[in-house]
């Protein structure tokens, strides 16, 4: 409605009439004077249009819309705010702004000069704010009450400081105290506050005092039209002031709430570190210990982590685990000692005895300490568990704790939950350790399993606590260069009690649980442990740590190849991991240039599409391997059985194949990914070589087909009795030929 008057006053500034007025004008022309000031200047620039319409006037206010986003931005960022360009875009977002920013209206151009002002008011340039502060008032009059403000900000620092030094207390005991000098030394206070007046706050006062003058000059605020803007109360704009608090607290409340939750997070944190410092009697201090590394939550990789607190160089140790603390290891013969000692929550379960794996002990022992009232185990390691994820990032950790139905859509046989077919087949070999894992333990929790009738594929269905610790062992163990004896396993648990414990709840003499060895691990020698702190570290390629035995075998030890800087993040290698073993397992994947150890895997179904389509032509075979994933061909029985006896002699498992949607893929069946050759391709992928196993499936099938083609069935089963001792020059040069269809399919 004003945007009218606004147009022809500056039109006539812009002709040279700076007399003329407009008396329904109530605002200082701060905004004509900026306008003039543009086009003279896109004059000597040569950019002027040949007429000035509405829409050159409204792009100033667009122009100081897009300032005060970058104005706002600075300031919030002095603030240290969290997520500062989200912040400022919520700020400048604000409906009525965003409303005015397409009209010829003295808003933003107010704004823009009033966070200047206090964005030089919080640098202490007095000076700089006075001015900026004082074109916002000759833009709009009530800007004036921004200069009691910044007088404030200015003068709160010295007063506190000259009155209470450098004490660091809460609002509220600080105008206590206040209020309290105030009373017992008036004369004081008065001097204080008349030094900050006149030695950093005179450029506001004289602000102060010109406005003053203009009121008593003007004989009034508002400039014209004085009848339609006489100051009364009214009572529905107190209404619209109350619905627009309504409506947008609880956006706030929502910023409140995870205030709150990074702040019980950082309490999370020094709990844990200062359990962490713990040293009970006896106990050896080994060096660094964590003296080099500390945890930050402020990491421009991952959302916690390590960083260095000073310089490490390459091949230093930097950081170290003292054996002896059974806090701060937990291996799966630590575990299995512990839980067959907690007589009270075991105690309904005497004539049972279960044998159980290395992970799945560590699973049980997550669980028992998550779930259990009064245990003293989770006494022990709450401020362990308290700063761990709630829910982990990978897939099916996502999916199944947020959906209970999630199962049945996992194992559909007609609906695969992830577009990438590779992906839904790693989660469902995932999944199915999940259900066996549970399988096994759940005999140890009976009681604690309410939904223990809840199956689905001849699997109980875990709780979600279950569900929780063994994403946690899944994502956080590590394989350690040790392995201990029960006695000192007994040893150090009687330590741990003795030091701070009543030892009485754990006198009992009757093991329910068992531990297998596993023999996956490297000659026996290895452990699989969770360490509280190892596993804040993150992952990085391409770099080479070492966790290795102490020479007093007192610790373990943890070097790196590189150097880090202080205050830079450290990171390990988890291992040599392609993108989708780190989605799924991790719930991370690196760009496709940066990971050296990225493959293509062939599942089960393709392969037997690729020959059963073989002699067809190329595009026969693109359309029949996508479009008959699922098919098991009958007619070409020979074929298929033939893979199956090479399957058999490389020990690759085919059995879940037998369902008519079970694909399945091989962790040694792959086409490796070459990252440095593409630069002449224009192709996404370069495709290097296959893998070992995957070429002498590729040359025994094709060796297959070309007996079957010529009619000479004497070679077909015989050659796999000497699979291994076939020249890998004659391998790769025979298969080049299915390679090359290989690549054109994909």
């Amino acid at each position: 409605m004003d945007e009218i008057f606004h147009v022809r006053q500056t039109l006539k500034y812009i002709q040279g009439d700076w007399k003329s007025w407009d008396n329904k004008i109530t605002t200082p022309p701060g905004l004509y004077v900026a306008f003039v000031f543009a086009h003279k200047l896109m004059g000597l620039l040569g950019a002027l249009p040949t007429e000035l319409i509405a829409m050159h006037f409204r792009l100033i206010s667009v122009f100081f819309s897009t300032l005060n986003y970058v104005v706002i931005l600075k300031l919030i960022r002095i603030m240290k705010c969290d997520a500062p360009n989200i912040l400022a875009m919520a700020v400048v977002s604000q409906p009525l702004l965003i409303f005015f920013s397409a009209f010829y209206y003295t808003d933003h151009c107010s704004i823009l000069f009033v966070m200047t002002s206090v964005y030089f008011s919080l640098l202490r340039h007095n000076w700089l704010s006075a001015l900026f502060v004082s074109y916002s008032v000759f833009t709009r009059q009530s800007n004036i009450l921004w200069v009691p403000l910044l007088m404030c900000i200015h003068s709160s620092k010295m007063v506190s400081q000259d009155i209470f030094g450098n004490d660091r207390c809460s609002s509220i005991i600080w105008i206590r105290r206040l209020l309290c000098r105030i009373a017992l030394h008036p004369f004081s206070f008065v001097h204080v506050t008349l030094k900050c007046v006149f030695e950093l706050c005179l450029p506001f006062v004289l602000v102060l005092v010109a406005f003053m003058c203009f009121v008593i000059t003007n004989k009034g605020i508002v400039l014209g039209d004085r009848e339609a803007h006489t100051a009364v109360l009214n009572i529905p704009q107190f209404f619209y002031f109350v619905t627009f608090c309504a409506l947008s607290t609880p956006f706030h409340f929502v910023g409140f709430i995870f205030m709150d939750c990074y702040e019980l997070n950082k309490d999370f944190l020094k709990k844990f570190n200062d359990w962490l410092n713990q040293s009970p009697s006896g106990y050896s201090t080994i060096n660094p210990g964590r003296s080099l590394l500390t945890i930050s939550t402020n990491l421009q990789c991952g959302q916690r982590g390590l960083v260095a607190c000073y310089e490490i160089k390459p091949k230093q140790c930097c950081y170290s685990i003292p054996l002896n603390d059974i806090r701060l290891i937990l291996t799966p013969e630590r575990c299995t000692f512990l839980l067959n000692k907690c007589h009270e929550c075991f105690n309904h379960f005497k004539q049972i005895k279960i044998t159980l794996s290395s992970f799945d002990i560590l699973t049980a022992f997550i669980y028992h300490c998550k779930i259990s009232t009064n245990c003293l185990l989770k006494h022990i390691w709450t401020p362990y568990l308290s700063v761990l994820p709630n829910i982990y990032l990978d897939p099916l950790s996502c999916i199944l704790m947020h959906n209970e139905n999630l199962f049945q859509i996992i194992f559909n046989d007609h609906i695969n939950y992830f577009q990438s077919y590779d992906v839904n087949i790693k989660l469902k070999r995932l999944l199915l350790r999940l259900l066996t894992s549970w399988h096994h333990v759940k005999s140890l929790f009976i009681d604690n399993d309410h939904i223990d009738n809840v199956h689905y594929n001849g699997y109980c269905i875990p709780p979600k606590d279950y569900l929780w610790a063994w994403f946690t062992v899944n994502s956080r163990c590590v394989s350690c260069p040790f392995k201990e004896s029960l006695t000192v396993v007994q040893q150090l648990c009687q330590n741990l009690f003795n030091s701070d414990f009543n030892i009485k709840q754990f006198i009992v003499n009757h093991d329910i649980i068992y531990h297998i060895i596993d023999n996956t691990l490297l000659n026996n020698k290895y452990t699989i442990a969770l360490i509280p702190f190892f596993d804040f570290f993150n992952h990085k390629q391409n770099i080479s740590t070492n966790l290795s035995m102490s020479a007093d075998r007192k610790s373990l030890e943890l070097y790196l190849d590189y150097s880090v800087s202080i205050n830079e993040q450290v990171f390990i290698n988890y291992g040599a991991h392609d993108n989708l073993t780190l989605y799924t397992e991790y719930g991370f994947s690196l760009p496709f240039n940066e990971n050296p150890n990225e493959v293509i895997y062939l599942s089960y179904y393709f392969l037997i599409d690729l020959f059963h389509n073989f002699n067809n032509p190329l595009t026969l075979t693109t359309s029949a391997i996508i479009d008959n994933q699922y098919t098991t061909y009958y007619e070409n029985y020979s074929l298929q059985d033939y893979f199956h006896q090479i399957l058999n002699k490389l020990n690759l498992s085919h059995s879940q194949c037998s369902l008519m949607n079970n694909d399945i893929i091989w962790s040694s069946v792959y086409l490796s990914v070459d990252n440095n050759n593409n630069s002449n391709n224009n192709d996404y992928y370069y495709y290097h070589s296959p893998s070992y196993y995957l070429a002498l499936i590729l040359y025994l099938m094709y060796t297959f087909i070309q007996n079957k083609c010529n009619h000479n069935n004497s070679h077909n089963y015989t050659i796999i009795d000497n699979l291994y001792e076939i020249s890998e020059d004659l391998i790769y040069s025979t298969i080049q030929l299915v390679l090359n269809r290989i690549y054109a399919i994909l």
